[in-house]
Order: C-alpha cells, then structure tokens, then sequence
C-alpha cells in the first residue's frame, strides 16, 4: 500500500515523536504503518479514534500514543542513568509508538456515533497482533515485531527484552490513570 504525502503529513503532525527515530528506514516505516492502518480502518479523521472502549470518547489514542512514547523516553534515560541499562533508543520509540495501532481496526463507533465499541476485527484478532505483523511485514527489527506482541497482557509470550519490559509497564501506567481518574476497574492486579 503506498502512503499519500497527505496520510504520511497528518500522521507525523499528530504523533511528532516519529521524527525522534534517528535510523530514516525506521522512522518512514512507523509513520507509514500508522497510515496504511488508518487507511484501512473506518475512522475518517485519525485525530478522532478512542483510546479505548472503556473510557470517554475524549480520551484518545494519539494522546495515549504520545504519552507513552514520551514517559518510555524518560523512563529509559532516567534507567540508563541511574542503573547504567543499555537499550537501543530507537526501539523504545517506535515500540511505543506502534503498540496500540491496531486499535485503529480493533474499534469502531457503535450506533450512537459517540462511543466506541470492539469491531468484529477487535473480537477475533488478539491485541497486538496486527501491529506486529505490519512491522514484521515491513522488515522491522524482531525486538520490535516482540515488543509489540508482548505489549499487552493478552499475549502468551513473556517478555523477553528490557525495551519490551519497559513499553509494557508504562503502557499499564498510563492507561490505569486513567482508569482510574474515571473510576474504572484498574488493569493492575494482586
């Protein structure tokens, strides 16, 4: 699928830390992923789709993208400073930013136009999985095509990677806050 300069141009506008990649195959294969995906999804306007189905609609999944991707930064700076814990930047980054991008085909609007709801996609396709398998159709690093696999508690896989230890843990913390601001039954079990 070739991206439109429009697609690629909105997708980096929405999520600027693409421009963050230092390697350029990377950087163009996150940004064109994120846009062959929304191509394929239902939602006209990236900007609009739900972070989740639990959550209000103004909660939204670039800012949850953007978030992560911003605290895994300071999170494996902070690490590596103070532990001396090598990690390769640029995994971090696109693992962050990639996480979630099958949401954009796992969710879809339900009747009321307001809220969302898990599509047939969402129902039959495990979380992740779509994600992955963009960037290992993409020939991305198997460290990221993992990291994105193992992202979420739904995976059977272990994590096997600090990148992919780091992206899990902050994508649960930035998604029980705000289950948590909204009164939800939080991700995090004892």
């Amino acid at each position: 699928m070739t991206v439109s300069a429009d697609d690629a141009r909105t997708v980096n506008e929405l999520i600027p830390e693409i421009a963050l990649i230092e390697d350029e195959k990377l950087r163009t294969a996150v940004q064109d992923i994120w846009a062959e995906t929304w191509r394929q999804s239902e939602w006209e306007s990236l900007a609009d789709v739900p972070k989740n189905t639990e959550l209000p609609a103004e909660r939204k999944l670039i800012t949850h993208t953007r978030s992560v991707t911003r605290m895994c930064i300071s999170a494996a700076e902070n690490l590596h400073e103070f532990y001396g814990i090598e990690y390769d930047r640029d995994i971090v980054i696109a693992a962050a930013i990639l996480h979630d991008v099958s949401k954009l085909l796992e969710n879809e609007l339900a009747a009321d136009g307001v809220t969302a709801q898990h599509s047939r996609f969402g129902k039959l396709i495990q979380h992740g999985t779509f994600g992955a398998f963009k960037a290992w159709e993409k020939d991305l690093p198997m460290d990221l095509v993992h990291n994105i696999i193992v992202h979420t508690r739904g995976s059977r896989n272990q994590v096997q990677t600090w990148e992919a230890l780091l992206v899990h843990y902050v994508d649960y913390l930035d998604s029980d806050t705000l289950l948590f601001t909204h009164g939800k039954k939080l991700l995090l079990t004892k």
